[in-house]
């Protein structure tokens, strides 16, 4: 079908802004850069004034043609780093526009940045404790208080202040992961340098480095009057092994009750418990505030969808650790990110829990020759009410958390499961609603991007992806108005498939590979500015489902001028 580009645009719609984020320098988004540093969030108790400043060529290299609003920033604990977690009870991080080259810093703090120098964060800062991979976990996590608007075609290079005064850490800090120009084989060019100063966070002056730069990923959002395609939902079949649900302070609502994760073989199935709870006899283990015990050893091998193990290691804070670590503290934030990107856990209440202060943790090997780890009357960090949880486990991989009274009054709970090692994101669940529920195996769901954006005048392209070799044939339908949450298409036959626009307007697509693109064209009429049109693909795949077809997420089209 052909699309008449202005009966399109009879309806506009608005979602909201799409979040993106790119990875500086991009050589080593996925893999350990070869140099590590302490200048940053890794000097502990000494104050400090450290600039960094990254090129802009870094972004543009990365189709970044446009003004962003800068909404994040996450930086990479050194490769293989198990040092513990600390917190800075006060520090402020600056954005800039550089005055100078990012080769070419100064040694007075003040001549490196432009007019535009912002306080984006003044606060505390978590820095989370390294997880002993390579590359390893974002162990400084911040969203920005202030957003901070950049365009990299301006030619301005960027810069990132730190000040952090005296003796505010509290715990300890892993170095960043770095790579500088001595620290790379081949020798490159990085495109960075560095002013720092240890001797005061007021320091006007500092030390400079020619060469050098963190890895850091920088989180944004699109301005008004930019153009851009904003994803929403899921291809299908988009799948997770992993599972969760997040509860705020005093959210816990599982007290009482059970949850079961069946092993399937490929996949489980989570319901209601079906066990009673196993009172504790073994010793209990030795364990103080924030704690990990060594391995310890299990009467059977334990098979994780992922992999499997003869021993675990505890933490007091409520979860199990599958895979082996030598840290021997930490495991404190229970937030999404550290789930699916850390090591493989099983999390019955992963919290804040202080054993030192009140209550014991056991492990006991069962007559049934079971496992049961036990948090028996434990206090909340801060509190003294005792709360009590086990999780038991077997040789086929099943595993049943069990709640008596629980309750946390200023920290966050997180129940669930996950392989890591950036794991997929399902999207958090409501235990007390959501069971009886099944995971599946990590699968990529088909996709549909624009390559390129929706500016008026332009030719982009919109692609679709990661479907099956046995597509032939497909549509990329357009539409006035989106459905956010997706209509289910079950009831075709498409179980576990949904729609996400109208279609209103269709494109035929051969598949001659792994992707396909079609273009499209926005005529460059000032009027269509800041109209909205809605995008998703289907794809024919015999014997897929019933109905033999498979969608993709949706795409909404901002059109802009620029």
């Amino acid at each position: 079908m052909r699309i008449t580009f202005v009966s399109l645009f009879l309806v506009a719609c608005t979602l909201s802004a799409q979040q993106a984020s790119i990875v500086i320098p991009p050589q080593y988004a996925t893999t350990e850069a070869p140099g590590g540093t302490a200048y940053g969030w890794g000097l502990g108790t000494a104050q400090s004034h450290v600039q960094w400043i990254y090129d802009s060529s870094y972004f543009t290299s990365q189709g970044i043609d446009h003004p962003i609003l800068i909404t994040r920033l996450r930086w990479r604990a050194n490769g293989a780093s198990t040092v513990a977690s600390g917190v800075y009870s006060q520090a402020t991080l600056k954005l800039a526009s550089a005055a100078v080259d990012a080769r070419s810093p100064t040694t007075t703090f003040a001549n490196n940045v432009g007019a535009d120098l912002t306080t984006v964060y003044s606060g505390p800062v978590t820095v989370a404790a390294g997880q002993g991979r390579s590359p390893n976990n974002w162990f400084v996590d911040l969203q920005l208080q202030t957003p901070f608007l950049y365009d990299p075609t301006l030619g301005a290079d960027i810069v990132t202040e730190f000040a952090v005064p005296p003796s505010t850490l509290t715990g300890s800090t892993a170095n960043h992961d770095a790579v500088f120009d001595a620290s790379t084989t081949p020798p490159q060019t990085i495109l960075g340098g560095r002013c720092q100063s240890t001797t005061s966070y007021t320091a006007a002056t500092g030390v400079t480095l020619v060469g050098g730069l963190l890895v850091l990923e920088f989180g944004f959002d699109y301005p008004s009057g930019v153009a851009y395609g904003a994803k929403y939902g899921n291809g299908c079949y988009d799948t997770a092994i992993s599972w969760y649900e997040q509860f705020a302070a005093a959210g816990f609502d599982l007290a009482n009750s059970s949850v079961r994760m069946t092993n399937a073989g490929s996949n489980y199935v989570v319901t209601p418990g079906v066990s009673s709870w196993y009172a504790p006899v073994a010793t209990a283990l030795t364990m103080a505030d924030d704690t990990i015990t060594t391995p310890q050893a299990l009467p059977f091998t334990f098979p994780w969808i992922g992999g499997s193990t003869s021993s675990i290691q505890i933490c007091s804070n409520g979860c199990v650790l599958l895979q082996a670590t030598t840290a021997t503290t930490g495991q404190v934030t229970p937030t999404v990110a550290n789930l699916l990107s850390g090591l493989a856990r099983l999390s019955p209440a992963w919290g804040d829990w202080n054993p030192a202060a009140g209550g014991t943790v056991h492990m006991d090997v069962t007559p049934s020759n079971t496992v049961v780890v036990t948090w028996n009357g434990v206090f909340e960090f801060g509190q003294t009410t005792p709360n009590s949880f086990q999780l038991e486990m077997d040789s086929a991989g099943n595993v049943e958390y069990r709640y008596q009274t629980i309750q946390t009054v200023t920290h966050a709970l997180q129940t669930g499961f996950s392989p890591g090692a950036n794991a997929r994101d399902p999207g958090a669940r409501d235990l007390s609603t959501a069971m009886p529920f099944f995971t599946q195996p990590d699968g990529l769901g088909m996709i549909l991007t624009n390559t390129g954006r929706p500016r008026l005048g332009n030719t982009f392209q919109m692609t679709s992806s990661s479907y099956p070799g046995t597509a032939s044939i497909g549509f990329t339908f357009f539409g006035f108005a989106s459905v956010p949450t997706g209509l289910p298409l079950a009831a075709l036959g498409m179980a576990g498939c949904s729609q996400y626009t109208t279609p209103d307007a269709s494109l035929l697509w051969f598949a001659a590979g792994p992707t396909v693109s079609v273009p499209f064209a926005i005529p460059a009429n000032p009027s269509y500015s800041g109209l909205v049109l809605n995008s998703q693909s289907l794809a024919l795949v015999p014997g897929v489902n019933p109905f033999g077809a498979i969608t993709s997420n949706g795409v909404a089209l901002h059109i802009e001028a620029r």
